[in-house]
Order: C-alpha cells, then sequence, then structure tokens
C-alpha cells in the first residue's frame, strides 16, 4: 500500500512510524491513487455492505438454510459450489477491508481496548450462550460426589428434552463455525457436536465465574466520537464474519456431499480424501458415468496419498515470520529458543496470570477433557471456532495472531490476559511448565 517498513507494526502494534526513506516517498506516490481509492471505499463500507447484504448475500443465505446439499443431483451441486465461490468472493473483499479500516481507526484514533464493547462477533456470542449453558448445568451438580461420579451426572443430565434441545440450538445457530475458519477441510461445530458438548460439560464442571461483561468507561465527548468511529466498525465486522463464515460452512457441505458418494462408491478411500482434490478434478470426476469412474480409483488414489505426504512434510517446514514474495525459501534459519526465559509478544489483553501451562494444537474432544481449571492455555493460532475452548483459562498465548484477533477479542472481553505472536511457543514451552503471562508488556515468562 506504499507504507514504509514500520507500516506493519504501525497497523499490528499501534507503535509510531518514523520518517520514511525518500524512495518510500517515492513509492507512496506511485500507490497514491490506489490508497485513495481504498479509503473511499473504506468510508463507503457500511453502505456498500448493507445494499449487498440485502441484494446478494440474505437472499443466498435464506436459499441454503432450506436446501440440503444430498437432495441435488452432482451437477446441481456443482452448480452450488460455484455460486458459492462467486458470493464468496463478494464478500471476501469486505472480509479483508473491514479489518483493516478497524485497525487503522484504533490507531489513528487512539481509541483504548476499553472503549469498545464486542458482543456482536459470533465467537462472544456462542460461547455467552455455551456458558449459560453450563452454568445451568453446574447448578444441578451434587458437590459432594467425585469428578468422576460428577461427570456422570452431567451426561445424565445432558439426555434430558431441554438440555438436548438448547444444546441443538446452538449448534444450528452457530455451527458455521470452526477451529481455522477460512479452511473448509477443517470440521466444523456441526461436524463435531460430540466435542463441542465435551466442552461444555468442562465449563460446567468448573463451575466459571460469569465475565465482566460491562460498559465502557466514562468518557468525555471527544473520547466517545473517536470510540463511535471504531465501534461502527467493530460490528459491521462481526456482520460481515457471519456471512462470511457461514458461506464457507456450506461450501464446505457441498464438497462432502460429494465425498459421501465417492465414499460410499469407493473412488475415494477415507473422510477428507476429497480436499485433496483440486476443484477441475472434483468437477470432471462430479460428470463422469459412474461406470467409468471406478477405472480412476487407482490413479486418485495415488494423487491423494502423494498430496496427503506433501502436507505432512509441508508442516514440519520452518516458517520465517514475514514472507515476501510468493514462494517459501528452501532453507530457513531457526532461532533456537531453548535458552530464553522470557519470550515476546504482542499485548492482546491486559493482566498478569501465573499457572501451569496447557499445550492445545486443536480444538478436539481429547483436548477438551483433559483441560483442567486455572490453566494457561497455549495454542498455534485462534479463530472463531476456538472461542469456547479460551474462555476457561487462566491465561492465553498464541503462535499466531495479533490485537484483532479472535482470541485477543475474547480475552478482551472476559477479563483474560493475552499474548498473541509468541514466536516458537508451542514448541517452546512443555505441559505442565509454570510461566507467568503479562499482557501488559506482551511477554511470557518461564518459571520452572
Amino acid at each position: 500500500m506504499g507504507l514504509p517498513e514500520q507500516g506493519l507494526e504501525f497497523l499490528l502494534r499501534g507503535q509510531k512510524m518514523g520518517k520514511p526513506p525518500r524512495s518510500a516517498y517515492q513509492q507512496l506516490l506511485s500507490c497514491l491513487p490506489g490508497l485513495l481509492r481504498l479509503i473511499q471505499r473504506e468510508r463507503s463500507l457500511p453502505q456498500d455492505f448493507a445494499r449487498d447484504q440485502k441484494r446478494i448475500f440474505h437472499p443466498i443465505l435464506q436459499v441454503l438454510d432450506t436446501t440440503s446439499p444430498s437432495s441435488l443431483n452432482n451437477g446441481e451441486i456443482l452448480d452450488l459450489i460455484q455460486q458459492l465461490q462467486d458470493t464468496l468472493r463478494q464478500v471476501t473483499f469486505y472480509n479483508i477491508v473491514g479489518p483493516i479500516g478497524l485497525a487503522i481507526r484504533r490507531a489513528l484514533f487512539r481509541v483504548d481496548d476499553s472503549w469498545i464493547i464486542d458482543q456482536s462477533s459470533p465467537e462472544i456470542r456462542s460461547t455467552q450462550e455455551l456458558r449459560e449453558l453450563a452454568r445451568d448445568l453446574n447448578q444441578h451438580l451434587d458437590p459432594s460426589l467425585s469428578l468422576e461420579e460428577q461427570r456422570q451426572q452431567l451426561q445424565d443430565r445432558f439426555q434430558q428434552p431441554e438440555i438436548q434441545q438448547r444444546f441443538e440450538q446452538i449448534i444450528t445457530t452457530y455451527g458455521f463455525l470452526s477451529e481455522v475458519g477460512t479452511d473448509i477441510s477443517v470440521p466444523c461445530w456441526q461436524d463435531q457436536p460430540g466435542a463441542i458438548q465435551q466442552l461444555v460439560q468442562s465449563m460446567a464442571l468448573q463451575s466459571l465465574p460469569d465475565p465482566e461483561l460491562t460498559e465502557p468507561p466514562q468518557l468525555n465527548l471527544w473520547q466517545r466520537w473517536r470510540a463511535d468511529r471504531c465501534q461502527e466498525r467493530v460490528n459491521l465486522k462481526a456482520q460481515i464474519a457471519t456471512v462470511y463464515l457461514k458461506l464457507l460452512a456450506y461450501l464446505r457441505g457441498s464438497f462432502l456431499t460429494l465425498e459421501d458418494r465417492w465414499l460410499e462408491s469407493g473412488l475415494l478411500q477415507r473422510p477428507g480424501d476429497i480436499f485433496f482434490l483440486e476443484i477441475h478434478q472434483v468437477t470432471d470426476l462430479a460428470q463422469t458415468d459412474p461406470a467409468t469412474l471406478r477405472t480412476q480409483i487407482a490413479t486418485v488414489t495415488l494423487q491423494i496419498a502423494e498430496r496427503r505426504a506433501r502436507l505432512a512434510r509441508d508442516k514440519q517446514r520452518p516458517i520465517p515470520t514475514v514472507v515476501y514474495g510468493s514462494m517459501l525459501p528452501e532453507t530457513l534459519p531457526v532461532r533456537d529458543l531453548r535458552d530464553q526465559p522470557i519470550l515476546q509478544g504482542i499485548p492482546a489483553s491486559v493482566g498478569v496470570a501465573e499457572g501451569k501451562v496447557k499445550i492445545c494444537p486443536s480444538v478436539t474432544s481429547e483436548t477438551l477433557q483433559d483441560l483442567e481449571e486455572n490453566r494457561v492455555v497455549v495454542v498455534p493460532y485462534t479463530d472463531a471456532g476456538w472461542a469456547p475452548l479460551l474462555i476457561g483459562s487462566k491465561a492465553i498465548v498464541a503462535e499466531v495472531g495479533g490485537q484483532l484477533s479472535h482470541g485477543a477479542i475474547v480475552a478482551r472481553e472476559y477479563k483474560i490476559p493475552a499474548v498473541m505472536n509468541v514466536e516458537g511457543v508451542m514448541a517452546r514451552l512443555q505441559e505442565g511448565q509454570r510461566v507467568r503471562v503479562d499482557g501488559y508488556r506482551g511477554t511470557v515468562e518461564i518459571l520452572e
């Protein structure tokens, strides 16, 4: 965008901008027309989104809510996938410009986190409903029973019709959430209700106190005006995210319908195989005669196996903090963080907390079952689907993320100290290790 190198720090951390070199001014001038167009689009973002929401997004979501992909033939599913992709391209613009606009406004107007209320985002709303359900379950627990007996009591309570109905309503409303919202190969809540049920039971056992969802501090007229400039973007960002994530969940469901049919026919061998095919392969296979399809099983199986192996290798690749260009270097210097007593990150939610580390690489039933009260939860990243897991923690530490990440939003709303963007923290910290998380300075101090 023509910004100097400190521009990223300005957007992510709110740091002051230094004087850029002369070459940066030349770059800025060349990008000035694009910057002016971006500013104009950002200013008109609420009106533009309201128009497209009424004309495009709301109508298609209404149709999708009443249409099951399983009732469609392969050709109709391909048409649906194409329609979803076209709509996602439109809403993706808002999903990019919205958070950028919010970040710039917060930095320019110097708006403190405590000035903003963020209860409209799906991660906050879903978490509040899950907490309320967990609190009601906790009220029926017998404190004289052992932990295992209380677990059994919760399972029995969960089978009651009124609890099942409330839980199913939450899954219906927020089932589009997942631990990686932008990756349709990752299961949504609606795909794994058992894991979310396990989470609610863990919350009920912890008897978490109600969050301090308070109004912002008393602001003068100038502060109120600045806060309002950001508050409207916070609310808009939540609306955009809901539409975006719902469309992605429907796109995932369309592919899974095809996958179920191909698993049954033997074309695919394992759940998730369809996400190792390229879109043109999915289209070709969906249009192929079933009798001819069997001749392609060996080829498809080999390609999927090769791509699964490549993904496993790529997961072991060390990733630099910043990548310029579209290609990763073949060899990357790896920093040795083993002897560092203090790890630095981005301060995301104020407060200081000490506790034992709980490493949570993903949101799974196993992770939720082992989650204990007053743990420092260490995660690789945070997305909307992580929110209920995070609220039961004493502090949050994330390897990737910034002040506007989902984990940071949840942490500030529930007054949990949090530090984001801590390089190598998943490998550096160990399960049960005692640490001190300082959300003011953005540090994680290893105590033992």
